[in-house]
């Protein structure tokens, strides 16, 4: 991997990190070939890994919650190649599978488990919930798209010293952090008119 730029690293690459260079050629053609967009990584990915082992049947894992957008929970629900009649596994184009195995999982769901079976996770929920931040609130993902820069400050405050890592990389960071709740970027609540 190139070392090129580490000082600007948000943080150090571990040691068993697949990098670029480390890829399957045709893993690589389908990752370049997905510019970035991590849902469409995803089918390529099992497609890939289909052509891999072509022999074997394919079924892949997918830790997605569909409890904030029906769009998802539609996507799942309403497949019409289900594996054995179960809602939570369809079949691609492709001939794999896909499993969501937490896909109708609420929010309570995910902190039980967590407390019943000692599961880790990231402690930086522990500051959310210190600095009050609702449940409903709670995000941990890379914070530059339209909905995640609305949270800006609280990552900022939450994390300062990766707030100013990511302040010197990013370009426009700092700005959404002091406008994403204006109408600069387009944030507005409506008033509900009487017709």
């Amino acid at each position: 991997m190139e070392s090129a730029g580490k000082e600007r690293w948000i943080h150090p690459l571990p040691q068993d990190a697949i990098t670029l260079d480390k890829l399957d050629e045709r893993l690589l053609y389908y990752f370049n070939r997905s510019h970035g967009n991590p849902d469409i990584f995803l089918k390529k990915f099992g497609k890939w890994y289909q052509e891999i082992y072509a022999d074997s049947t394919i079924a892949c894992g997918i830790g997605l919650r569909t409890q904030e957008s029906l769009m998802r929970y539609n996507a799942i629900q309403n497949g019409i190649n289900k594996y054995r009649g179960k809602q939570w596994i369809n079949r691609s184009k492709d001939g794999y599978y896909k499993f969501y195995p937490i896909f109708d999982w609420k929010f309570e769901d995910i902190w039980k488990a967590i407390s019943c079976f000692d599961w880790e996770y990231n402690h930086i929920y522990d500051q959310m919930y210190k600095n009050g931040i609702p449940f409903k609130h709670m995000r941990i993902c890379q914070p530059y798209g339209l909905q995640q820069r609305i949270g800006l400050k609280q990552f900022a405050a939450l994390e300062p010293h990766l707030w100013e890592k990511i302040v010197n990389r990013v370009s426009g960071a700092n700005f959404g952090s002091l406008y994403s709740k204006t109408h600069l970027l387009g944030y507005a609540k409506t008033k509900n008119r009487s017709i």
